[in-house]
This record gives structure tokens, sequence and C-alpha cells, in this order.
């Protein structure tokens, strides 16, 4: 499985890179929303992990799809 960590905290991106390597995936890793964007055009992503919370764009606004009612 090819997953997308973004996150602007390294300690959490390089924690669940080593999880997802250890099970045999394959951990792509960004910094911020648009960097996250610029590695979604390259090899195909099964599952995106996202902060919620970021400097740039928020993980619910970078979703794709309909958004939760909040």
């Amino acid at each position: 499985m090819r997953i997308l960590i973004i996150d602007d905290q390294e300690i959490v991106r390089r924690t669940l890179q080593r999880y997802i390597e250890q099970r045999g995936d394959t951990a792509y890793l960004a910094e911020h929303g648009r960097a996250g964007f610029e590695l979604l055009e390259k090899p195909p992503i099964d599952l995106i992990l996202s902060d919620e919370r970021m400097p740039d764009i928020d993980g619910i606004s970078s979703a794709p799809g309909p958004r939760p009612p909040f």
C-alpha cells in the first residue's frame, strides 16, 4: 500500500513512516498540504493520513469529496 503522510511536525511524520514501513508498506512524506498535493501527482496513492491543522492548508479542506457539516 502507498500511504501519503501530511503533517507539519517532523516527529509525527517519521513515527508514522517507521510504523508503515515496518508493515511492508511505502510511506511518502509531506510537511504541508501544498507539498502533499505535489506528491499526489507522482505515484498513485492508496491512503492519505493528514494532520487536521496545518499552517497552509488544513486536512479537512485538502480532502477530496463531500465535507462533514461542522
